[in-house]
């Protein structure tokens, strides 16, 4: 199992950002009784850090079947998308008002 950065790869278009074949990556391997160990860690990131955008990567997207039920509850009931979104945000621990 391969984790890497959200940079990794190279850029399928010539102007794009994101994508900087950033090398930073750890490997990992199930072994013997499930357990996982790390076989190959690399921490050289070719681009600054920004820990304060972390909650824009895709792996934070995801939302709980808790809170989908809760959106569809809210669509049959025609609460309005935008106080939707406030709710999740607050749910998720973000502001406050």
């Amino acid at each position: 199992m391969t984790i890497s950065c959200d940079r990794s790869r190279k850029a399928k278009y010539e102007k794009s950002l994101k994508r900087i074949d950033c090398p930073a990556r750890v490997n990992a391997i199930k072994k013997a009784l499930g357990v996982w160990a790390v076989s190959k860690i690399n921490r050289n990131h070719n681009h600054d850090l920004q820990p304060d955008m972390s909650i824009l990567m895709a792996g934070h997207r995801k939302i709980s079947i808790h809170m989908k039920r809760q959106l569809e509850v809210n669509d049959i009931t025609s609460v309005r998308p935008g106080k939707n979104v406030k709710m999740l945000e607050i749910q998720a621990g973000g502001q406050r008002i």
